[in-house]
């Protein structure tokens, strides 16, 4: 009798454990589709990024790209060796060496190099080092900060 409870007391063990297990892995799959999904409602534009890696941190709610990271808009794209989204803050955080930047402004393509980008809320800001070239004018700065929402007029 006593060897029938210890062996029931067992088989509920390792019910509950696997129950919680299953709610772990149920947890982690909710995050892992609201981490894959979540940067698309960003920006108001839709957008791709390709890399050679991708890690998502669950704990710090951050997705990082790596590799060669090709970032494309309608209006913005740019390669990166390193590619930080903040889900939070919504921010967006680039490290190359250079980072490529091109963007359309009044039907001109806009082209910028930088050491780091920082993409949030419709401004482009370019760290280190950075370049800025629209027609025949070139901006050379430590940085350039670039706003975007004037463009919507």
């Amino acid at each position: 009798s006593i060897k029938f409870i210890v062996l029931l007391l067992r088989n509920q063990i390792k019910l509950l454990a696997s129950l919680q297990c299953m709610r772990f892995w149920k947890q982690m799959l909710y995050k892992a589709l609201f981490f894959l999904l979540a940067p698309f409602f960003v920006f108001s534009q839709e957008y791709e990024i390709k890399s050679d890696l991708v890690e998502i941190d669950t704990e710090e709610n951050k997705l990082i790209y790596s590799g060669k990271v090709n970032f494309t808009s309608e209006n913005i794209s740019f390669q990166a060796e390193k590619l930080v989204i903040m889900q939070e803050s919504e921010e967006f955080l680039a490290e190359g060496n250079p980072v490529e930047l091109s963007y359309v402004e009044g039907g001109e393509t806009i082209f910028g190099i930088s050491n780091k980008l920082k993409m949030i809320s419709g401004t482009i800001e370019l760290y280190g080092d950075a370049e800025l070239t629209r027609s025949d004018t070139k901006i050379i700065s430590e940085t350039i900060k670039i706003n975007l929402e004037n463009d919507k007029d």
